[in-house]
């Protein structure tokens, strides 16, 4: 089975200046406007499990205005599908007591007009 998360909405970032580079910024997300989905599909049904304890940063480089790295992080735990039986039943498959957190740290973030190719771990 495999699990396939979308980050639907991290917005509304407010900034503060990185004191030892000057030209970098860097932007958290609003926890109240934003979200990570995953989606699930089977035989029989279909569902989602939606967390908005999101922990996120994206950092710019102010003198050219781009995005140079990004991060996200959430826990397992987090996230609710509407039924808890199944959301007992992720952590488990998951190992969330072992792994809880879903984690994505950029290697390389390219971009080409209005489109972001964000590259990681």
């Amino acid at each position: 089975m495999k699990i396939f998360i979308s980050i639907l909405a991290i917005s509304l970032f407010y900034s503060f200046a990185d004191a030892q580079q000057p030209s970098q910024v860097k932007y958290f997300a609003d926890k109240t406007q934003s979200s990570i989905t995953y989606a699930m599909n089977h035989p029989l049904h279909s569902w989602e499990g939606v967390s908005r304890e999101i922990n996120s940063v994206i950092l710019t480089d102010a003198n050219k205005n781009i995005i140079t790295q990004a991060a996200v992080s959430v826990k397992i735990s987090s996230f609710d599908s509407q039924n808890a039986n199944r959301d007992s039943h992720c952590m488990e498959v998951t190992e969330a007591i072992k792994y809880p957190n879903i984690s994505f740290a950029s290697t390389s973030v390219k971009q080409n007009g209005n489109i972001l190719e964000i590259t990681g771990n």
